[in-house]
């Protein structure tokens, strides 16, 4: 797929876009600037450029940034990583949705656990009156397990939503949320042991 500025055409470039598995090639003028570069992104990707996020070479590059392509290092043959999401159809997959529905789920989950974390803190730092820590650690774990096992039942619903091989969309999505869950969940649990040794240390 190609995609030219309207001028500068002495002075193109061709850039090498990937953008969900495959890349594309972008001609465009050197002396273009970023926005230039996120509008011929858009055109290339059909993703809006506010939806869309270019990376060269590990750092993020912004439409809003001054200077031209040149002058920030991206000539002949530079690769650009493209990051972002396509509206209409995939995201009207039912499959989609449903996964979204759990993703939103994992987000609420694991700002509970974030609140654990900082009340399991709070009582290590000795910032609780030591007649109502036991009454408090006792909470507070009872919390953070009972988090757990909602993670882990979102864990196995996700495990029984059916996906065609040919769904490819939804079946990424379903990975790295799982993902995401088990590295959520493993964090904590390290944290609960942690928190757990620290106890048995300095109050028993």
């Amino acid at each position: 797929i190609g995609y030219k500025m309207a001028e500068g055409d002495d002075e193109l470039i061709q850039i090498e876009l990937k953008f969900g598995g495959k890349s594309n090639a972008i001609s465009i003028a050197r002396r273009a600037t970023l926005k230039e570069l996120y509008d011929a992104a858009s055109a290339c990707t059909k993703v809006e450029p506010e939806s869309l996020k270019l990376i060269s070479k590990g750092r993020s590059l912004y439409a809003t940034a001054e200077g031209t392509l040149g002058s920030i290092g991206i000539g002949n043959r530079s690769k650009i990583m493209a990051i972002g999401r396509k509206g209409g159809a995939e995201e009207a997959n039912p499959l989609v949705m449903e996964i979204a529905k759990y993703s939103k789920q994992v987000d609420k989950l694991a700002e509970k656990l974030t609140e654990s974390q900082s009340e399991y803190d709070g009582i290590v730092k000795g910032f609780l009156p030591k007649d109502v820590m036991d009454d408090a650690k006792k909470k507070i774990y009872k919390k953070s397990l009972q988090v757990s096992e909602e993670m882990m039942q979102v864990l196995e619903k996700l495990d029984q939503i059916v996906i065609d091989a040919k769904d490819t969309v939804p079946r990424s999505r379903r990975k790295v949320l799982i993902k995401r869950i088990q590295v959520v969940y493993y964090i904590h649990m390290l944290h609960l042991l942690y928190y757990i040794h620290i106890w048995l240390v300095l109050y028993t």
